[in-house]
């Protein structure tokens, strides 16, 4: 069985990008148990956490797509 934070992360790995919020509406988990499982993931290093107006979460290998080569 799939667990709620696998959910998470697939939900994550299909839309990057996404806030909380949208993630709860989403997947119909409550925001105390979302915010559980992003910090875990985050402390995981599988996802990143940025902030703009809103504080967006990215799979990690999106992140890397999206940072700055060196030449």
């Amino acid at each position: 069985m799939i667990t709620a934070e696998e959910k998470i992360y697939e939900h994550l790995c299909k839309t990057p990008g996404c806030t909380a919020g949208t993630i709860c509406n989403k997947l119909k988990i409550n925001g105390d148990e979302i915010k559980t499982h992003l910090d875990s993931l985050v402390k995981q290093g599988l996802i990143s956490e940025r902030k703009s107006e809103k504080l967006e979460f990215y799979p990690v290998s999106f992140c890397e797509l999206l940072a700055p080569r060196k030449a």
